[in-house]
């Protein structure tokens, strides 16, 4: 069994997702493997016998998502996507600082500041805002991940 686990924001692959594995027994369902998604949001289990099973995937700042059951064979490869839905009220935090001048080392008010995500060397705007006349900016709600900040200012001569 083998799957790409994505993002129901943006279909981005998500790295290092929880992936269990557990096999329909009776009494009590067996735990066959646990493993986590590489960078491109990947999963893989090899040498699975013949039965019914199922996965557990979960993830901080995602529901844990558990798929339906599926019969499977020892010789047989069977891919499964699986949509992580995010979940807004979990492990969100909050970046901050304060913009200064290069050579004078004053804040600087008016500012525009730029938050970018990073995935894969590729930066995507997320938010924008203004500092304020101490020079201070602020982005709440941001789930964990790789984040780039910029700022600029524009000034009339």
């Amino acid at each position: 069994m083998y799957g790409i686990i994505k993002s129901n924001i943006d279909n981005l692959p998500i790295d290092e997702v929880n992936v269990q594995l557990y096999k329909k027994e009776d009494p009590e369902d067996l735990l066959i493997g646990v493993v986590s998604t590489n960078i491109h949001g990947q999963y893989f289990f090899a040498d699975i016998d013949d039965g019914e099973y199922y996965l557990k995937v979960s993830k901080l700042g995602y529901y844990q998502t558990e798929t339906s059951s599926l019969e499977l064979s020892e010789n047989e490869y069977t891919q499964l996507d699986i949509s992580l839905i995010s979940d807004p009220a979990s492990n969100t935090g909050v970046i901050c600082g304060i913009v200064t001048d290069n050579q004078s080392g004053l804040p600087v008010s008016g500012a525009v500041v730029a938050l970018y995500s990073v995935s894969h060397e590729v930066e995507t705007l997320i938010k924008l805002t203004r500092t304020s006349v101490e020079g201070k900016y602020l982005f709440g709600s941001i789930l964990p991940g790789e984040y780039l900040v910029k700022s600029t200012l524009q000034v009339e001569e």
